[in-house]
């Protein structure tokens, strides 16, 4: 017998008789969570020397025997969603292992000094256990390309962690790290790398030498600037800085990082922008929300491959500059929460509602929270074009002089702040500018959304739609990643 697969049964003992069995090279024993599972494993599994894949996926083994070590043969090893504490030192005798899988080991605190004898190994997940260090002989694991440490209690990193020339992958996510070792720009391969959640505040010098980096995550963390070396990360295609709450500035050098796509830095203190971000030309997404910008550079407009830019809740932005409409490929625009003075022409902003998804909605994120009136003078074609579709995809039948009126009211309407939007709880604090004009309830940004609803909603009453069908097209007026108006409540 090469093969047994006797997984998600109720077991929950092994006979000695199993290393027996000495032909086998697979072995499937994965457990099905319940109270009969394996709970240990015969000393004769040794036995099974020729064993190359082993499952024991959702048992509930505390500890391994110590002939364990036997298994040199052994290339896949799944031990996830155990109840494991500690291995035994004859875990490092697995010399051919090339896929172990530890995650879920909740009371795994420590691995063995030999763990580094597995110099096969080229994949790793011990993510969500409880690991506090990694043996120093970590580093000689030089075959790894992917190591996932996600969700341990991480502190440092080994002097010899660099050594791991061979990583192509790192998720240190949710740790304790204060500082990461020198060493660590020596892993020359590496091209994903996820930081977020520790508690770092600056970066080696050496970060700078990852070349072949594309993708780094350095949200959440303490970062108390930008960190310099990252100018010379000219791979580098995604950065993630956001929620680092003591990060004020964008150093000049982000001009440097002409490969960048996206770069999220919203959730930050950033005050102002330098004009070299302007030089990030492959640039498509741009997160600056919950900032303390005043203003953009005069050359944003540069960024013509420019897809999504989301400036919401910047409490102190009051207008845009003029290079602002050469932004031809903007297809969303967050604004909520700002206060802006002036705002885009609408004829461009029309070009991007029609050239975009079916329903048009994609640049919903337009709509603007402000203390200044806004006048619909150019609206009206547009949202008859768009209700229009709305209509046909839901199967309502309206006819022309409906929508003409619909349309004609809110192009009509003299504010932003429409008294007709009372719901049910608060949301968000209500601004000064608007208390005392109806308000029960204001959420920032999407009131052309919202009031268009409220607007459409009156009307269609009259013809007794379906109140499910009403809901839908609610939801897709305000769709996918945009939230509903004060939870979708309206009176």
């Amino acid at each position: 017998l090469e093969e047994l697969d006797v997984g998600v049964n109720d077991l929950s003992d092994l006979s000695e008789k199993l290393g027996n069995l000495t032909n086998l090279k697979t072995l499937d024993l994965r457990g099905k969570r319940s109270k009969t599972s394996i709970t240990s494993l015969p000393e004769s599994i040794g036995n099974l020397t020729l064993l190359k894949t082993l499952n024991l996926y959702g048992n509930d083994l505390k500890e391994l025997p110590e002939t364990f070590g036997s298994l040199k043969n052994l290339e896949s090893l799944d031990l996830s969603n155990q109840k494991l504490n500690r291995l035994p030192e004859s875990f490092g005798n697995l010399i051919s292992l090339k896929k172990l899988n530890l995650e879920y080991n909740k009371e795994l605190s420590m691995l063995p000094s030999s763990f580094g004898n597995q110099i096969s190994l080229e994949e790793l997940n011990l993510k969500v256990n409880v690991l506090n260090k990694l043996p120093e002989s970590f580093g000689n694991l030089n075959l790894l390309k992917t190591l996932n440490l996600e969700t341990n209690k991480l502190e440092i990193l080994p002097k010899s962690f660099g050594n791991l020339e061979s990583l192509e992958s790192l998720t240190l996510y949710n740790n304790k790290l204060e500082s990461l070792p020198e060493s660590f720009g020596k892993l020359k391969d590496l091209s994903y790398l996820d930081l977020r959640g520790n508690n770092l505040r600056s970066l080696p010098t050496s970060f700078g030498e990852l070349q072949s980096i594309k993708i780094v995550y350095l949200n959440d963390c303490d970062l108390e600037g930008f960190p310099n070396m990252l100018r010379q990360l000219t791979n580098l295609q995604e950065l993630n800085l956001e929620n680092n709450k003591s990060l004020m500035y964008v150093s000049d050098s982000i001009g440097n990082m002409t490969s960048l796509t996206t770069l999220e830095l919203g959730g930050c203190m950033i005050k102002t922008l330098p004009d070299s971000i302007c030089q990030l030309k492959a640039l498509k997404y741009l997160g600056l929300w919950h900032n303390d910008l005043k203003s953009l550079p005069d050359c944003i407009g540069n960024l013509t491959n420019l897809e999504s830019i989301d400036l919401s809740y910047n409490r102190f932005l009051k207008s845009f500059p003029k290079s602002f409409k050469n932004l031809a490929s903007l297809k969303s625009l967050g604004l909520s929460g700002t206060l802006l003075e002036n705002i885009p022409n609408y004829k461009y902003i029309e070009n991007y509602i029609t050239k975009g998804n079916q329903t048009g909605t994609n640049i919903i994120h337009y709509c603007i929270a402000t203390k200044k009136e806004i006048r619909y003078d150019d609206m009206p074609q547009f949202i008859m074009t768009n209700l229009k579709k709305w209509v046909k995809d839901h199967n309502m039948k309206l006819d022309d002089d409906t929508i003409k009126k619909i349309s004609k009211r809110l192009a009509k309407s003299e504010s932003t702040y429409s008294s007709e939007l009372e719901c049910l709880k608060w949301r968000y604090p209500i601004p000064k500018e608007i208390k005392g004009k109806g308000f029960k309830c204001f959420s920032f940004g999407r009131l052309f959304a919202a009031t268009y609803i409220h607007l459409f909603h009156r009307e269609i009453a009259k013809k007794k739609i379906p109140d499910d069908l009403i809901i839908d097209l609610k939801i897709k007026i305000d769709n996918e990643d945009l939230y509903i108006l004060c939870d979708g409540t309206y009176n």
